[in-house]
Parts: C-alpha cells; sequence; structure tokens
C-alpha cells in the first residue's frame, strides 16, 4: 500500500487511536511515519489534535481475551471456550483452521494494538495539557465571590483570595491552586480526585464540605472540616495522609510544619459566610493585613507598633472598620487617624 500521497493518512491515525487498525494498516502506517521526519510530525500532531478533539471518548478498559475472540470471528476460527476436547475441535475446524503461526502473530499483534494507542494516547493527552491556558478568579478587597467550578464544585472566595485551575479541570484533574480564603462543596468523582495546592499545605478530597484559609503573607493555615473526608500533604514537613474527620480543625504553623488538631467551634453555615473575624494574639501588622483584605482600605503603620499584639473578635456584618479600630484604640497601645484616603495607625 503506497501511502507517500494518500490521503486518507488521517483516517488510519484515527483507526489506531480507535483500535481498529487492522495488522496491514497498521504496518503501512509504520512505514509511512518512518519515512521522514516531516511524517514522523505529522502523525504526532495529528494524534494530539484528533486526541484534544474528543476522539477518545471511551475510557473502558481494554479486554485482550474479547479483542482475541474478535480477531478469531474476523479470521473465521471462532475461539472455543467449551470442554470440547482439543481434537475434537481440531476435527470440527479443520477446513478453517489457518496455520498455528498466523494465528499466534495475529494475536499477538491484536495485543500490541492497546499498547501503540496508549503510548500514542499518552503522548497526545501530555502535548495537549502543556497547551491549556490557566483560568485565574480573583474576589477583590472587600467582597466575597460565590461560584461553581467546572466540576460542578460550589466554592465561595473571600475578600483578597485568588484561584487557578488548567482549562482542562475535571478532564485531566481536578486540581486548583490557592492564595486566601474560601468554603467548598466538592463534587464527589472518585476517578479524579479534588485537591486545593498552597505552598505549605494541600488538601486532597473526597467530595466533602470544608473551609480553608492560606494567605501567603499569614504565618498560619488553617483547614475545617464538616462533612466527608479530607487528608493533607504537609509540603513543609513532606509529609502526606493527615485524615480529617468531620468536626475537626487544624491549623498550621507555617514556619515549622507543625499540625494542631482541635474541634472546630463553627459550623458550615458559619464557615461559608467567612464574617468572623478573630484576633489571636496576632500583631498589628497581621491585623492590618486582615483589616485591609476585608475592608478594602488601604492602612499604614508608622513606628515600631506593628509587633503590638492584641485579641479580639468581630463580625463584619455588624462591625464597621471603624468599631473594630476604636476598639484597639481603647487598650492606649496604639492610636489612628485618616489621612489622605488612607488609615494611619501610630
Amino acid at each position: 500500500m503506497n501511502m507517500a500521497n494518500n490521503p486518507d493518512i488521517d483516517h488510519l491515525i484515527s483507526e489506531l487511536i480507535d483500535c481498529r487498525i487492522s495488522k496491514e494498516n497498521l504496518k503501512a502506517l509504520q512505514v509511512w511515519t518512518e519515512t521522514s521526519e516531516y511524517n514522523k510530525e505529522y502523525v504526532r500532531k495529528s494524534i494530539q489534535v484528533q486526541i484534544a478533539a474528543g476522539v477518545i471518548a471511551d475510557t473502558t478498559a481494554f479486554d485482550p481475551e474479547q479483542a482475541i475472540e474478535r480477531f478469531y470471528q474476523h479470521i473465521g476460527l471462532q475461539a472455543n471456550t467449551n470442554t470440547t476436547k482439543p481434537e475434537d475441535r481440531l476435527a470440527n475446524n479443520t477446513h478453517r483452521m489457518r496455520p498455528l503461526w498466523i494465528l499466534k502473530v495475529a494475536a499477538a499483534a491484536i495485543l500490541a494494538l492497546p499498547i501503540v494507542v496508549w503510548g500514542a494516547y499518552q503522548m497526545g493527552t501530555n502535548a495537549v495539557k502543556k497547551d491549556f491556558a490557566q483560568v485565574k478568579i480573583e474576589a477583590p478587597n472587600g467582597s466575597t465571590l460565590n461560584l461553581t467550578l467546572p466540576d460542578g464544585t460550589i466554592a465561595k472566595l473571600n475578600s483578597g483570595t485568588s484561584l487557578s485551575y488548567s482549562q482542562g479541570f475535571g478532564i485531566t484533574d481536578r486540581t486548583v491552586i490557592m492564595d486566601g480564603e474560601g468554603y467548598f462543596e466538592v463534587k464527589h468523582n472518585k476517578k479524579i480526585p479534588f485537591s486545593i495546592k498552597t505552598n505549605e499545605l494541600t488538601v486532597n478530597d473526597m467530595g466533602t464540605v470544608f473551609y480553608f484559609k492560606n494567605f501567603r503573607e499569614d504565618t498560619e493555615a488553617c483547614v475545617e472540616l464538616f462533612e466527608g473526608r479530607v487528608s493533607l500533604d504537609n509540603t513543609v514537613k513532606r509529609e502526606s495522609g493527615c485524615d480529617m474527620s468531620p468536626g475537626e480543625r487544624i491549623v498550621m504553623n507555617k514556619q515549622t510544619g507543625t499540625l494542631t488538631k482541635t474541634s472546630t467551634a463553627s459550623n458550615a453555615i458559619e464557615a461559608q459566610e467567612m464574617s468572623k473575624l478573630v484576633f489571636e494574639n496576632m500583631t498589628v501588622a497581621e491585623i492590618a493585613r486582615v483589616l485591609t483584605r476585608n475592608y478594602d482600605v488601604s492602612i499604614v503603620i508608622l513606628g515600631d507598633i506593628g509587633n503590638i499584639r492584641f485579641y479580639g473578635y468581630f463580625d463584619k456584618k455588624n462591625d464597621s472598620l471603624t468599631d473594630i479600630l476604636n476598639a484597639m484604640a481603647t487598650t492606649k497601645q496604639i492610636h489612628y487617624k485618616m489621612e489622605n484616603g488612607k488609615y494611619i495607625l501610630y
């Protein structure tokens, strides 16, 4: 079969991907591919394009026994799986028998096809993955953002949070990269588990409801689980498989990698609102970052008051920025003023 000028080369590649190609066509395609570097590149790109277009939609596992059965039928010899004696089967099929070596070669060829297809599939999908762009979503300071991810997962991002994922999300993976704070109701998919990656901590989820907070500039990260199950990977200590049960809260010291597990004091509704502002032994500098994100303001710290620590519990649904600053000022440790659209702490 001369394929040097054959316009049906794409059809043969489709047959290869679909595992429908005959021995003769497979050999011809191999010969044509090896003829030149141009041909190799053409076949490679064609496989990528066809895979990206969804040519391989059926991920059913390959069954070699069924493949051999189909091959036997194709050559006119039914594969006999009953208890008939070998000599009886030989007598019954003498007029249709092929030499044994042909059957072995053919069976080997048909069993080799999935390997060829899998190699082509991997080559194509890996190249396609590299071409996927990243989708980035941000919740501006002073606001929250409700969204539904392509896989059906419901998420709510708090002020100053960014979330990014590949265009292949829900198809090749379900990994998101987050900087900030969010509440998640994850759509269950056992084959493609959901995970949130940050520099220090990765949350691996199997269809659950949970809250996760890890801003890049913060010293701690926090996970609260309300339903289902999650497993944490600790990048700082290079440890994985820390499981959580509903009602548990884990706080990570991002410098040491230490994980502290307690019972969560909030419920899923409170976590979804993300309106609580809890300052537990936090410095003025840390509190200023939280207030900047949640109230969309500019705060300047003068002098060395940035290391003074405070305790406080507020709710931004009821407490304004002025309420919080007034509460801090009553301690007589700091003062504040408004100047040129900025809050000055001194």
